[in-house]
């Protein structure tokens, strides 16, 4: 198993943030994993120490948009830095947008 760029090993999510079998935030590690070239990504590591920079933010909010479906905007990427946090917001646009 690899670890991440803070040696971290990877931890298996199930609690906030999980949703459809954990869904949201393997997408999201997957999409963070692409676009920032790295082996793998904890749930709790922050976005600008995994080397995220302006045009990386910006490729995540797309990826992310066309993946699962939702919009984050750009400053709740930069506020909300981390995968367990991202995937909560994720899951919180989604169950708002969700058509009734």
């Amino acid at each position: 198993m690899s670890s991440t760029l803070t040696g971290e090993q990877p931890r298996a999510t199930g609690g906030a943030g999980a949703g459809n079998g954990g869904a949201p935030i393997e997408a999201l590690r997957e999409i963070w994993r692409d676009v920032l070239k790295l082996d793998d990504v904890g749930p709790d590591e922050e976005l600008p120490y995994l080397g995220g920079q302006s045009m990386q933010v910006i490729q995540l909010a797309v990826r992310v948009e066309r993946t699962l479906g939702v919009k984050l905007p750009l400053q709740v990427l930069l506020e909300t830095p981390t995968l367990r946090g991202l995937a909560d917001v994720a899951e919180e646009l989604r169950r708002v947008e969700a058509p009734r």
